[in-house]
């Protein structure tokens, strides 16, 4: 699942959908802030029946699903579209500090023998602090999202009120 093959046969077309057409342009207008010197990152809505996600793939695309879009649409489409750019921009954040690097390392591991992989892995302390570093990274995935949107013009204060956005997330 950490690769956009999974997940084709469960995009929603644009062409379908008017609130995946925006989310859309939304992300384009976060792309005008991408470093052009790495590969910009693909936008994928997704139908799940988890609810409200998104998810940044080792591969370099953005997963979102489509409840996701319902949750932000929720406080209506001009709060909507803010809400949506920052969960948006989180995850580009995750992309541009290269956040899922650990992915592709042991999706690595894994295509080598047993004695490769055991050589790769020795010394490697997999468990120590692993939820302190994923709530630093969702910390600074945060911030620098913030940043981002507000450098393209979305209002971070849309995101960051306590009227129940995180909840419903």
């Amino acid at each position: 699942r950490q690769s956009i093959t999974y997940w084709k046969d469960h995009t929603v077309s644009a062409k379908q959908d008017a609130r995946v057409a925006r989310t859309h342009e939304v992300f384009s207008v976060l792309l005008r802030a991408w470093d052009s010197s790495r590969l910009e990152p693909g936008l994928y809505v997704v139908n799940s029946t988890a609810g409200a996600w998104a998810a940044s793939l080792a591969d370099g695309n953005i997963l979102l699903s489509r409840q996701a879009i319902d949750a932000c649409m929720r406080y209506g489409a001009q709060r909507g579209e803010h809400l949506l750019a920052f969960v948006l921009a989180h995850e580009l954040a995750h992309q541009r500090a290269n956040d899922l690097w650990h992915q592709r390392f042991f999706r690595m591991v894994g295509t080598q023998n047993q004695k490769d992989q055991t050589s790769m892995l020795r010394g490697m302390n997999l468990d120590a602090d692993q939820l302190q570093q994923l709530e630093q990274k969702e910390a600074q995935a945060d911030h620098d999202g913030l940043i981002l949107m507000t450098s393209v013009g979305y209002a971070p204060q849309q995101a960051m009120d306590k009227k129940g956005f995180f909840t419903v997330w």
